[in-house]
């Protein structure tokens, strides 16, 4: 019985833990950027059939920031805890990526656990639009292991092209604003 369980526990551990990126050389820095007192694992919170998404918590003395980076077919993108200063990543919840592969563009980040619906506005050879996109719900076992927020939903979107992200709105099940972004800040 014993032996049975052991690749199921194997297994599992392949389907929540997301590789560590390395370390980040002190020339690429942001000014500002710190090393965390302490990071938490990296986790795959999600999964659709050509992306997966995984996040980290990134403890600064007295404040938690959470980052997630997306993999796609033609690599990938995301927060790192050594990339900028904290207050920068904790205001920036939302991140953008280019496959080149694809030439498909990526909208994702990390949303409260309120979000249901999530309208990206986007600008592309200066004609405006706005897409909606479901607030995606999280792998609770992951966000537990990792000590990510309770509850986490996430954004993970592609759109054809290279459109700029104007502005992205979270809104809950009433339809009022959880998480408002724009210029790369966001704010709740």
């Amino acid at each position: 019985m014993v032996l049975a369980l052991v690749p199921t526990a194997v297994a599992t551990q392949d389907v929540l833990f997301a590789p560590k990126p390395p370390a980040l050389p002190a020339g690429l820095r942001a000014p500002g950027a710190q090393d965390p007192t302490s990071a938490g694992n990296a986790v795959y919170v999600a999964r659709g059939g050509d992306w997966k998404l995984s996040a980290s918590t990134c403890d600064y003395r007295s404040e938690r920031v959470v980052g997630v980076f997306l993999t796609v077919p033609g690599g990938g993108a995301g927060a790192r805890c050594d990339g900028a200063a904290p207050a920068v990543l904790a205001a920036r919840r939302i991140h953008t990526y280019l496959d080149p592969q694809t030439g498909t563009s990526w909208i994702f980040g990390s949303l409260p656990a309120s979000a249901r619906q999530v309208t990206v506005s986007l600008s592309e050879t200066g004609a405006r639009s706005s897409r909606r996109f479901a607030a995606l719900p999280t792998d609770s076992r992951a966000l537990a292991s990792a000590r990510l927020p309770a509850g986490m939903r996430v954004l993970v979107a592609s759109v054809p092209g290279a459109p700029e992200v104007l502005g992205v709105t979270a809104t809950d099940a009433r339809g009022e604003d959880v998480l408002r972004c724009e210029g790369g800040r966001c704010s709740p």
